[in-house]
């Protein structure tokens, strides 16, 4: 099995899954049919922020899963805020492979 990753304290470090509490100010908003929570994608920015300032991956090899389209848009425009607030912004983009355009954040999904 994969050691876990460096920047993230495992609770159990033989299990590669856990929850995470975003705390009691963590509030679900409707969006359209969606639903969204500003806690939740903080504490899970945090995460990516801590993970790949180990240096022990790269922004290709993060992706971010959740259940709701409006949570990938708010981690999306979250994480665009944050990259552009950096001095280095480029520290956090990968660097351009050939015919392959370059990406400056993790990979969002939604079911």
């Amino acid at each position: 099995a994969r050691p876990p990753l460096q920047g993230f304290p495992w609770p159990r470090m033989k299990v590669p899954v856990c929850f995470v509490e975003a705390g009691r100010r963590a509030r679900e908003f409707s969006e359209n049919e969606s639903k969204m929570n500003q806690a939740e994608a903080d504490r899970v920015l945090d995460i990516v922020e801590s993970v790949l300032e180990a240096g022990e991956v790269g922004i290709l090899d993060v992706g971010v899963v959740t259940p709701y389209m409006g949570q990938v848009r708010l981690l999306r425009t979250s994480w665009r805020s944050r990259c552009a607030a950096r001095s280095k912004p480029q520290l956090w983009e990968e660097p351009a492979r050939p015919s392959k355009k370059r990406r400056k954040e993790p990979n969002w999904w939604s079911r």
